[in-house]
């Protein structure tokens, strides 16, 4: 998973974040960015259907316009990971 060390991964999946954690320069760019899409969320039916991907698409041609499809490939498995936490949290 993006070279995080197993006991990190662990941590995560078991539930156990800690308050500050350590970000590989090599995500530091795409997790930036995913953050910056914190309100782009589509939601249809209470329930979280994925990113607006032409917000992210702007987002990332303003901060990362040189690997652009890298970064957006890297968003999508963060935004993966996200739907999976809430779909779990809403009972799916």
């Amino acid at each position: 998973m993006f070279g995080a060390p197993s006991e990190f991964i662990e941590d995560i999946l078991s539930g156990q974040q800690a308050d500050e954690f350590e970000v590989f320069d090599e995500n530091r760019t795409p997790l930036e960015i995913f953050l910056r899409l914190s309100t782009q969320w589509l939601v249809g039916e209470g329930v979280v259907r994925g990113l607006n991907y032409q917000s992210a698409q702007w987002v990332i041609s303003m901060f990362a316009s040189d690997i652009q499809r890298e970064i957006f490939e890297q968003i999508q498995v963060m935004e993966g990971a996200a739907l999976d936490v809430f779909a779990a949290k809403n009972g799916a």
